[in-house]
């Protein structure tokens, strides 16, 4: 249908229902105002004109607010929808991501000058002693195997080791250097498991049967990194994948 027809078919029944209760009140005799207005004069075209004009007018302002209202609720639908999407999903990010939530933490602190609070639950899956306390490095771990309860760090300004031990004399060390240093790696023994794409930088996998060992070594960010020691190839991915540059 046409706006035309449907101004024209909305003014019909405007007519009609003014008619409608015109009637009614006839017929019942309640309204003798009706029954002088008949020998009275028509009014002349003009006043019907501003009339039917006004009528029209009156009905599409009223259509306008209606389109209005129909449109700021689902504005207010598709944004409630929105809202619980991004909870629901920064949720699940939160809950299930160790670095996720650690970066969030960390940022919240910073916006809030060192004044939040942070609570930490410690379950049977929390991370070990991932860093020194006064490490100062261009770079964090966010996690380690939680049997890593000790770790200790050298800074030779080019490069930075870090020595993590267990209470079952487990060992295991991350070797950082600058690519302009140009490391010297052992690789007697080591066999190539995998190789993978970790922060956008290319990683090798490697394992020493005879001692059960791993290594990961890593280029990123204009760094060579080496993880080694009594290490699941799996719990070395992860370490990687938890830096923080």
């Amino acid at each position: 249908m046409h706006r035309e027809d449907f101004e024209e078919f909305r003014r019909q029944q405007a007519e009609e229902e003014f008619f409608r209760l015109a009637a009614l009140e006839i017929e019942n005799e309640e309204n003798e105002e009706f029954w002088k207005a008949q020998d009275q004069p028509d009014p002349p075209p003009e006043v019907m004109e501003r009339l039917h004009a006004h009528l029209q007018a009156d009905m599409r302002r009223a259509g306008r607010k209606t389109r209005r209202r129909r449109a700021l609720k689902q504005l207010a639908q598709m944004a409630a929808c929105l809202a619980i999407v991004c909870c629901v999903g920064f949720t699940g990010v939160y809950l299930t991501v160790d670095a996720a939530r650690t970066a969030i933490n960390n940022f919240v602190l910073e916006m809030f000058d060192g004044s939040a609070v942070a609570w930490t639950e410690v379950t049977e899956n929390s991370s070990g002693v991932a860093m020194p306390d006064d490490w100062t490095g261009p770079f964090d771990i966010m996690w380690v195997p939680r049997r890593y309860t000790e770790v200790r760090a050298n800074d030779f300004g080019d490069s930075w080791h870090l020595y993590y031990s267990s209470d079952d004399n487990d060992y295991m060390f991350v070797e950082v250097w600058l690519t302009s240093a140009l490391p010297n790696v052992d690789m007697e023994g080591m066999h190539l498991v995998t190789e993978e794409k970790i922060k956008g930088g290319q990683a090798q996998i490697y394992n020493k049967e005879e001692t059960d060992t791993s290594m990961l070594l890593w280029t990123v960010n204009d760094y060579i990194i080496q993880i080694m020691g009594d290490a699941t190839t799996e719990e070395i991915e992860k370490i990687a994948e938890n830096f923080l540059f």
